[in-house]
């Protein structure tokens, strides 16, 4: 119940904030444009839907590259941030072992 009502409040807060962010003129007219951008790619994508799965599968296959590309950053990252740190654990265990 507690979740409906958080849902609810969500929504309503922000359809108040969009009809607020309204009142500024140029934001009325970014919205507008906009809105009728997205008219037209949806009526090309209705027009012609082949054209829409290429476009998905475009940006699915970008999306996808740069997340490998990503990864293999990170990972390479970490693998030199691993070299360090065992650099300096042998640093530090050597005067412990001359002391021995």
């Amino acid at each position: 119940m507690a979740r409906n009502k958080m849902l609810t409040g969500v929504a309503v807060g922000a359809l108040a904030g969009a009809l607020v962010s309204l009142f500024d003129k140029t934001t009325r007219e970014d919205t507008t444009k906009c809105l009728k951008q997205m008219g037209t790619h949806t009526q090309g994508y209705i027009d012609n839907p082949s054209q829409a799965f290429h476009d998905l599968r475009s940006q699915y296959e970008r999306a996808t590259s740069t997340i490998d590309n990503s990864t293999k950053q990170a990972v390479s990252f970490l693998n030199k941030m691993e070299g360090y740190l065992n650099k300096l654990e042998e640093k530090d265990e050597s005067p412990n072992q001359l002391e021995q």
